[in-house]
């Protein structure tokens, strides 16, 4: 079990990095290396966790959502609520995969 919280500037990097995803969204097409290269690590991050958690079904998406889709929500929910930038996510992914144990079980 994770014990260590990730950094909370590791946290704000993520949501950063969603702008910056949602911004050469709408301008098609990145203007730099090194956004490419953010725009990337967002999308491999989202990426990570909805494969990760594929049969688990933590996550609630719908079995026809696209990656593109939750690279588009999770970046929504990262630009309206900063204040859960900071917020430590491994306690409720915990409960949650305890819930669903019990449920399955």
């Amino acid at each position: 079990m994770w014990n260590h919280p990730a950094p909370a500037e590791g946290r704000t990097e993520l949501a950063r990095f969603a702008l910056e995803y949602e911004q050469a969204r709408s301008a098609g097409s990145t203007t730099s290396l090194v956004t490419a290269a953010h725009v990337s690590y967002f999308q491999g991050f989202v990426n990570g966790v909805l494969l990760a958690d594929f049969d688990r079904r933590i996550f609630c998406l719908p079995a026809n959502a696209t990656m593109g889709q939750a690279w588009v929500v999770v970046a929504k929910f990262l630009r309206e609520n900063p204040e859960q930038w900071t917020r430590d996510m491994a306690p409720e992914i915990a409960r949650r995969k305890a819930a669903l144990t019990l449920l399955s079980g």
